[in-house]
C-alpha cells in the first residue's frame, strides 16, 4: 500500500511539474508554494501528533520557503541592473530593491524567522504563495476537467476579491506593529525586532510597488492600503481629540516619521 501511495504521489509532482517544464521559475516559485502551503496546515491543525516540535518546525519551514521565494524574485528583478560595480550603481539598485515587495517581505520573513512564534504573523507572506500556486493552476490545468468542476470559480473568487485580501493582510501588518511592541514589555520578544519592524512598516506606507513574486494586484499597490488603513485608524482618533487634545502632538510626530517630512 505505500509502494502504491508513493508511487500515486510521485505520478501527480510528475504531472504538475511536467506542465511547468517549459519555465524553471515557474517550478520553484510552484513548488515554494506547495511547501508553504503544507507547512501552514502542519502548523495550524490541531492534531495531537503533530504539536511542539513538529508545528515549531512548520513555522519555520514556512518563512524559510517564503524567504527562498521572495530572495529568488529579487535576485532575478534587480542583479541584472548592476551593471557595474561603482557606487552609484550599487547604491542606486540597492534603493529600487529596497522599494520591492519582495525585498520588504524577503526581510519580513528573516525577521520572524527567528525567535518565538507569534500568531497568524505568516498571513502577510502566506496570501502571496496561495495566489501564486492558484495562478499556477489556472495557466496550466483550466483544460482539465477537475479544474473546470471544481477549480474556475474558485479561482474567479480569488481574483475578484484580491483587493479585499490585501486590505485584510495590510491590516495585520500593521497589527503586527502594535503586537511586536507588547511582546518587548511582556518581555516575550526582543526590542530590535519591534524597532526594525517599525521601520518595514514606514517602508510600506511609501511603496508604491504593485507586484509580488510573479503576481500583479488587480487594484491599487502597497502604499495605497497602507495609507488607507491608517487614514481609517486616525479618523478614529477623532473624538479622543476632544477629551485629550495633547495626543495631537505624538500622532502627528508619528505621521511626519511616517512619511519622511
Amino acid at each position: 500500500r505505500r509502494r502504491t501511495l508513493g508511487a500515486v504521489v510521485a505520478r501527480m509532482a510528475g504531472m504538475f511539474f511536467g506542465r511547468l517544464r517549459g519555465d524553471p521559475k515557474e517550478q520553484v516559485f510552484f513548488g515554494l508554494s506547495l511547501v508553504l502551503v503544507v507547512s501552514v496546515f502542519v502548523h495550524m491543525i490541531p492534531i495531537p501528533l503533530m504539536r511542539g516540535r513538529l508545528q515549531a518546525l512548520a513555522y519555520k519551514a514556512i518563512y524559510a520557503s517564503a524567504a527562498l521565494g521572495f530572495g529568488y524574485k529579487t535576485y532575478y528583478t534587480f542583479a541584472p541592473k548592476i551593471t557595474d560595480r561603482s557606487t552609484q550603481t550599487l547604491a542606486s539598485v540597492a534603493q529600487q530593491a529596497l522599494q520591492s515587495n519582495n525585498m520588504q517581505l524577503l526581510a519580513f520573513s528573516v525577521l520572524f524567522f527567528f525567535g518565538r512564534p507569534v500568531t497568524l504573523s505568516f498571513v502577510p507572506v502566506a496570501w502571496c504563495y496561495v495566489y501564486q500556486a492558484a495562478f499556477h493552476l489556472n495557466k496550466h490545468f483550466k483544460e482539465t476537467s477537475l479544474f473546470q468542476k471544481y477549480g474556475v470559480s474558485a479561482f474567479t473568487y480569488m481574483t475578484n476579491n484580491m483587493p479585499y485580501v490585501i486590505q485584510m493582510v495590510t491590516t495585520m501588518e500593521i497589527s503586527l506593529g502594535f503586537l511586536v511592541i507588547l511582546s518587548v514589555f511582556l518581555r516575550t520578544g526582543p526590542a530590535f525586532r519591534a524597532i526594525l519592524y517599525w521601520q518595514f512598516l514606514r517602508l510600506r506606507y511609501r511603496t508604491g510597488d504593485n507586484t509580488v513574486l510573479r503576481l500583479k494586484y488587480t487594484q491599487g499597490n502597497t502604499a495605497f492600503y497602507h495609507a488607507a488603513i491608517w487614514g481609517q485608524m486616525g479618523q478614529m482618533l477623532q473624538p479622543a481629540y476632544r477629551y485629550v487634545p495633547a495626543l495631537r502632538y505624538p500622532v502627528n510626530f508619528a505621521q511626519r516619521w511616517f512619511r519622511g517630512v
